[in-house]
């Protein structure tokens, strides 16, 4: 049976925000296997934190969440099985998105790409490698295949302000030959804040 690690950064002061985050995750109806928080004391950024809590991980797959999100309970079930059924090797669901003044709206359009619904294939493939970010981190990957790639990284053109270095996982897994599937649901909650970044980015001109 396949396992799952949680995989949850944060940094002081969001310790109320962790905690909705946690408690979405014991509420899941398949339960992790590993529930891992990397805290970031020092600021080292989200690269390097996810990385070291990636050393952690004893499991097959690594679901990642950051600590302001939360996840619907059906999110790592469905994400699995997705996986199991088409033997992907990272599953990107899609989300509701709750702004800065808390209200529930869908995201889509605007500055950020609407891939809801619409099947990865070659098109997206190019994009991702090429123009711009549309998968936002909260994702399933195989562990060792995020290993193997060096986990998380900005690209090289990325700048400090925004990093990308979901985006610049994501063109690594892809460079690496990972095949990538879109679960079209909502399974999991993104909340706006100052922090958030590299959504909707597009490669310098």
């Amino acid at each position: 049976m396949s396992t799952i690690a949680a995989v949850i950064p944060t940094i002081p002061g969001r310790e109320q925000t962790l905690l909705r985050a946690l408690k979405s995750v014991n509420a899941q109806t398949r339960q992790p296997d590993q529930i891992i928080v990397e805290p970031d004391p020092t600021r080292t950024g989200a690269a390097a934190t996810r990385n070291r809590a990636l050393e952690r991980v004893t499991c097959d797959w690594v679901a990642l969440l950051d600590d302001d999100d939360t996840w619907h309970a059906n999110h790592l079930e469905l994400l699995l099985t997705t996986a199991e059924q088409t033997g992907a090797d990272l599953v990107y669901p899609w989300y509701d998105g709750i702004n800065s003044t808390g209200i529930l709206t869908t995201v889509k359009n605007g500055r950020h790409v609407d891939p809801r619904g619409v099947p990865f294939g070659d098109e997206q493939r190019q994009h991702l490698l090429t123009t711009a970010n549309f998968i936002p981190v909260t994702v399933l990957v195989r562990t060792d295949l995020l290993r193997q790639v060096g986990g998380f990284s900005p690209p090289s053109w990325a700048s400090p302000d925004n990093p990308c270095e979901d985006w610049g996982c994501w063109i690594k897994l892809l460079t690496a030959g990972a095949r990538f599937v879109h679960l079209p649901a909502v399974t999991w909650t993104w909340r706006a804040s100052d922090h958030t970044s590299g959504r909707g980015v597009t490669v310098p001109a």
